[in-house]
């Protein structure tokens, strides 16, 4: 769903259908923090945490998508299960077409899974909500508003004073280190400037969690490097919970404080491989490599057609944990 949809108030938004559910919600909705919670007391989650309850922000149980085309089923999401930290940034990588963007409206909110649940906390998501912000690929921000504007806009459709939104916006300028280009346009920045008034525009809600949906793909290799050292001084500044999509295995080695592998289609959990360094990081220390070259090769056997009989390097008993002491270090270079 683009963001022009979600800018648009649909009318038949948050209404009532003839069957007694509810239509999707509406942007109001949705920014007043009214949407994606149910009306009833929180729910108990099950014991099911893979760290402390107490510190999960975000808990995928046994989501699936299958989605139905005249009579034909097919099944793009298959059994994931993962906890997300608070303070945590948690990259999500795969096969190409695995379904990466779909696990991640599932979580947004914006589709609905056909098995398993999200929880927010303790609150069980079932649309989109303020608890989870968005920043996308290819910006999505309105060229007619300054760069200000474009970062109060949730707070404007939110119903805050004028006055607080001000002041909001130019706290979280600085933070993305826009705070001297405030009243520019869009058309006046360079793409990763663009990328940072979207990142200022999801922080400025204050959601429990950002989803990043591949934001720096569409950048070149200098702006993606610089773009990735400006996030981890937003996440020192911040403390912020990030989901993040890349087709980048450097990006999420770099970026992540756990990589979670996906296998092709039907989708699943292949391995979860735990970043045991501090940020920022040396991207050239063999430990480093070692883990690039491990997730590597192991997307590169899931890219073609073989022989599921032969595991794939992340898939063979020999290797219990993806860890960097697990890896052998003459294994060959590739990145």
């Amino acid at each position: 769903m683009s963001i022009v949809e979600w800018l648009k108030e649909d009318p038949s938004a948050g209404k009532e259908r003839a069957d007694g559910r509810r239509n999707r919600p509406s942007v109001t909705e949705w920014l007043k923090g009214d949407a994606g919670k149910r009306p009833e007391a929180p729910v108990e989650r099950p014991s099911y945490s893979m760290g402390s309850d107490y510190d999960v922000q975000i808990s995928i149980r046994n989501i699936g998508k299958t989605y139905v085309k005249n009579g034909i089923e097919t099944k793009a999401i298959d059994d994931i299960s993962i906890d997300v930290r608070k303070g945590e940034l948690v990259s999500f990588i795969g096969p190409s077409g695995c379904g990466k963007t779909t696990l991640l409206n599932l979580i947004a909110g914006l589709l609905p899974p056909t098995s398993g649940v999200v929880y927010v906390g303790d609150r069980e998501c079932v649309g989109p909500g303020r608890d989870r912000g968005m920043v996308f690929q290819d910006f999505a921000l309105l060229p007619w508003r300054t760069v200000k504007s474009n970062v109060e806009l949730g707070l404007e459709i939110a119903g805050v004073p004028k006055a607080e939104r001000s002041a909001k916006a130019d706290e979280y300028l600085r933070i993305v280190g826009l705070e001297k280009f405030a009243n520019s346009h869009i058309n006046e920045l360079s793409g990763g400037m663009k990328q940072r008034v979207g990142i200022a525009r999801a922080l400025i809600v204050e959601p429990d969690v950002i989803l990043m949906d591949e934001p720096f793909g569409a950048l070149d290799a200098q702006t993606r490097n610089l773009m990735q050292a400006q996030l981890i001084e937003i996440l020192k500044n911040t403390k912020q919970t990030i989901i993040f999509i890349t087709h980048s295995v450097d990006e999420a080695v770099y970026l992540s404080d756990k990589v979670v592998v996906l296998t092709k289609r039907p989708t699943t959990v292949n391995e979860v491989v735990e970043i045991p360094w501090s940020r920022p990081r040396n991207r050239t220390t063999p430990e480093f490599n070692s883990i690039k070259r491990e997730i590597v090769e192991y997307l590169e056997h899931e890219n073609v057609m073989v022989d599921r009989c032969h595991p794939s390097p992340l898939e063979s008993s020999a290797v219990p944990a993806v860890m960097p002491g697990h890896f052998s270090s003459d294994s060959g270079v590739s990145t």
